[in-house]
């Protein structure tokens, strides 16, 4: 996986929050990562708001 894009919506189709990925392509840091520890703190970032 080299990017991801999530995005949370009301029942009303209202973006509540928004939260990427995009893997490091000059260095490739992350590139030998598992996905879920790649997108694990997107989805963490959409659902609270907050960045690690």
């Amino acid at each position: 996986m080299t990017s991801a894009s999530l995005t949370l919506r009301s029942s009303n189709g209202v973006v509540l929050s928004t939260s990427e990925y995009q893997l490091d392509s000059l260095l490739g840091f992350g590139k030998w990562s598992t996905t879920r520890e790649k997108i694990g703190p997107v989805v963490a970032a959409l659902v609270t708001g907050f960045e690690d």
